[in-house]
């Protein structure tokens, strides 16, 4: 966009919009740094892996982490949809506990995260 004074946004010639995507494989065999994975700690236990997602509604949690650092999830279903599609959930929670969660040494209290599947 232009930003000068008086122009209208969506009128605007100047406006450049790229409406190309791209998409970008995360993962621990990523051969360039990723600062979405973290080291996280829950509870002060030992630093487990996590991905961040600042657009994420909620904070998920494999059951297989969950048993490692013996956290007990209250039972609780709960429908997680993914992005583009509000109509069908993704998958459904196991379980919900609450944690404080530390990443790069700020930390949140009380947060709730679900337990999912391994395979999530």
């Amino acid at each position: 966009m232009c930003n000068k004074t008086g122009h209208i946004a969506k009128n605007c010639v100047a406006k450049t919009i790229n409406h190309s995507l791209s998409v970008r494989q995360v993962g621990e065999n990523s051969e360039e740094g990723n600062s979405y994975l973290k080291k996280e700690k829950l509870n002060n236990f030992d630093p487990v892996q996590a991905l961040i997602d600042t657009g994420s509604s909620c904070c998920l949690l494999k059951t297989s982490v969950a048993q490692k650092l013996k956290l007990k999830p209250e039972p609780t279903v709960n429908e997680i949809y993914s992005f583009g599609n509000q109509k069908m959930p993704a998958l459904a929670s196991i379980g919900r506990i609450k944690a404080d969660i530390e990443v790069d040494n700020v930390k949140a209290e009380n947060i709730s995260i679900y337990v999912v599947p391994v395979d999530v």
